[in-house]
């Protein structure tokens, strides 16, 4: 679980690593606008993006290889790792 600092009190992403294909993200409180979001692999070539419009979201990644990739969301980043 990785905590962010942003314009929400806390964003926790998990499983980190990526197991089961599935990404969760929780933003820890009700949104009112959608947030953008992209996963990058670790040259910088965006993989995936879409908006996250729930408190809480699932995002599919079961099309990546194993490997490390970068999520951005919003002005945070963080390394996320798929294992399988």
């Amino acid at each position: 679980k990785i905590d962010f600092s942003s314009k929400f009190s806390s964003i926790n992403i998990y499983p980190n690593p990526i197991i089961d294909g599935k990404l969760n993200i929780d933003v820890g409180e009700d949104i009112n606008e959608a947030i953008n979001y992209s996963i990058s692999d670790l040259q910088g070539k965006i993989i995936k993006k879409g908006m996250i419009i729930n408190r809480q979201q699932t995002i599919s990644v079961n099309e990546f290889i194993s490997g490390a990739y970068v999520l951005k969301i919003g002005q945070s980043i963080s390394k996320i790792i798929l294992k399988k």
